[in-house]
């Protein structure tokens, strides 16, 4: 099994096992299309006794899907982004600035020139802890994700247009669908919040012909600059809307908006480029993001951070079934062929046509499949476009003929997300409450306490947790900011993971001259790597991370320091199967028996719910049975 060592998403291990039928069973194929075509009529059939029994509909799909969303929202423990970004806040805070210089956190060569336009975005995420702690900041995540479907519901009722369970099943498809981003918390929050309303406003002009509201998109965008590099996207989602909405004009004729609104609506596009000059950095922030955008050297090595990964890789599941990927990935693939064919229907059976909302679709549609963190546009324009068409082109009432479909769509998919959600947690933990449970705590009180010496090597993933909670007494090697490294340290970092050879690593201890090294363990491969190197010496290593130092150090430290606990009854209370499974890569490649120890512990603790246990097992005894026959290969 691959590790990772860059900073990559926790791949959800949930892995879809195919229970063998017993040969018994009779003819499988035959009764497998008899069930399928039985479950359609169960459905409905449920679906008619709740209309008789006078039940709610609505009210119990709006339960199923907030249910099933606070199951696919969990606090993850695989991105240390936040802690950064109340780093940053806290010094905005408290030196009173809205300028960074990016390089005073590394030891390394860091670009000073470097520019991350988040000064509003960190500042408001640190006064959130400040004030609620982690807790307040998953608050805010939560109202986020509500305040998209209060503006979508907001704009049905502009419409006059009933919420009904099509639009519920819209509605858990676009929390799924943005699942990749927005589960993180980060200021690209507010990007989320900042486009919906962008995109709602647009919708609302469509619909009502209000020219004064084109004069809010430049106080938005100067809002949204200042707080997350998203604002890019809105600047291109408004221009490309605006060429779209003049092709209607002119071309098309189908008087969506008029040319009276195309006049104001370029006035305030004027104006909001002018506004998000704007900003700390002014117009060299616009061209450093661009420039690095298409930097084939930036790109190149950005292209392993979870950000830039493609979707188009997780719609057919190879290995490990990337569950989160693999539907949000379809979920976008389905959101564009349904508008394609409400499309052909409009143009067939309507004679109407929009072109805004067709190039708009693919526009999204080829970012967020190319690039991980721009899946987010695609499902709020796309919900926001479907109730606009079916307005548009008078065709409501087809939302009513759809409800029974809807329906048993909603049904299956929500059970598909909430069983696979409650059988790949890896932590049942909501609302930030276990968020540092699994950080590297106690590896960095160790670090402190012994005043292990600088300067200190880092992985990628764990320098900005090391940057929370060291800085300024030590400094980072390198962190998940990727750009303040990239044309130096962070192409020799991720060479070096290329082949975590002895050579490589001594290349570039020779260079940097770095005492200690802290390796989150996640990235166990690298800790092997080092621990395998007469030079290098494990002193200590708890859930998250392990801390090794230069046999240079060792002369200077105490026999305390030296005589740590490393044994693996410090975990027998660890329940959390991604942590026990790192644990265990990195025992067995010490001695196999610490690897069956590990195994013991992971067997009694981890859930039988979770789907990969009994898969994981065996892994882990092949991997035990792997060693074993090394350790007696070499023996002979």
């Amino acid at each position: 099994m691959k590790k990772k060592t860059t900073k990559t998403p926790f791949i959800d291990n949930t892995k879809v096992v195919s229970k063998g039928l017993h040969p018994s069973d009779g003819n499988i194929l035959s009764e497998a299309i008899s069930f399928f075509k039985w479950l359609p009529v169960f459905f409905m059939s449920i679906y008619g006794k709740i209309s008789i029994i006078s039940l709610n509909k609505k009210i119990i799909c709006i339960a199923i899907t907030f249910i099933t969303t606070f199951l696919y929202y969990p606090s993850r423990i695989d991105d240390y982004d936040i802690f950064y970004h109340l780093t940053f806040g806290e010094y905005f805070v408290k030196n009173q600035t809205f300028q960074l210089d990016h390089s005073i956190f590394s030891w390394t060569p860091a670009d000073s020139n470097w520019r991350y336009g988040i000064w509003i975005g960190s500042s408001v995420l640190y006064l959130i802890y400040e004030l609620l702690s982690f807790k307040g900041l998953f608050i805010f995540q939560w109202f986020v994700l509500l305040s998209i479907v209060l503006f979508y519901v907001w704009y049905n009722k502009m419409l006059n247009i009933t919420i009904n369970v099509v639009d519920i099943l819209f509605i858990v498809c676009l929390y799924s669908a943005l699942n990749l981003t927005a589960i993180y918390i980060k200021p690209e929050l507010f990007t989320t919040l900042f486009f919906t309303i962008t995109v709602f406003i647009y919708f609302t002009i469509k619909f009502t012909s209000n020219q004064k509201l084109f004069y809010i998109f430049p106080p938005l965008l100067l809002l949204w600059v200042n707080t997350h590099g998203g604002y890019l996207m809105g600047l291109y989602f408004l221009t490309i809307v605006l060429i779209g909405e003049s092709l209607n004009c002119f071309v098309i004729k189908n008087n969506n908006m008029p040319l009276k609104n195309i006049k104001h609506f370029s006035v305030a596009l004027f104006l909001s480029y002018i506004a998000v000059i704007f900003n700390p950095y002014g117009v060299d922030y616009h061209i450093g993001i661009i420039k690095s955008l298409i930097e084939e050297e930036y790109m190149g090595y950005a292209k392993r951070v979870f950000a830039w990964i493609d979707v188009w890789r997780y719609l057919i599941p190879k290995g490990d079934f990337a569950f989160r990927f693999f539907n949000t990935g379809w979920i976008l693939v389905c959101m564009f062929i349904l508008h394609v064919i409400l499309t052909i229907y409009l143009v067939v059976k309507k004679r109407f046509f929009d072109i805004t909302i067709i190039v708009i679709d693919m526009v999204l549609f080829y970012h967020g499949m190319k690039n991980a963190r721009v899946t987010l546009f695609l499902p709020i324009f796309w919900i926001f476009s479907t109730a606009y068409l079916f307005k548009k082109a008078e065709i409501t009432a087809i939302k009513d003929k759809l409800a029974p479909l809807a329906f048993i769509v909603f049904v299956v998919f929500t059970l598909y997300v909430f069983v696979l959600s409650i059988g790949s947690l890896d932590d049942r933990s909501w609302f930030g409450t276990n968020i540092e449970r699994y950080s590297p705590q106690k590896e960095i009180e160790f670090i402190k306490k012994h005043k292990l010496p600088q300067p200190l090597f880092n992985d990628y993933l764990i320098g900005a947790y090391v940057m929370w909670k060291l800085y300024p007494e030590y400094k980072v090697s390198i962190d998940p900011r990727y750009g303040p490294y990239w044309k130096e340290f962070g192409p020799e970092y991720f060479r070096m993971l290329e082949t975590l050879s002895a050579d490589a690593i001594r290349a570039l201890h020779t260079k940097y001259n770095f005492k200690t090294v802290l390796i989150t363990m996640h990235s166990t491969n690298i800790i092997n790597a080092f621990i395998k190197l007469p030079e290098w010496k494990l002193l200590f290593f708890d859930k998250s991370a392990a801390v090794i130092v230069h046999e240079s150090v060792v002369p200077t430290l105490s026999e305390e320091t030296l005589n740590e606990s490393l044994g693996t009854d410090r975990f027998k209370d660890v329940r959390n199967p991604f942590v026990l499974y790192n644990l265990f890569s990195f025992y067995v490649q010490i001695h196999p028996n610490y690897g069956i120890e590990m195994l013991n512990i992971y067997k009694r603790n981890v859930s039988n719910l979770y789907i990969n246990k009994y898969d994981m097992i065996e892994f882990m005894k092949n991997t035990i049975k792997a060693k074993q026959n090394e350790i007696s290969s070499r023996a002979k």
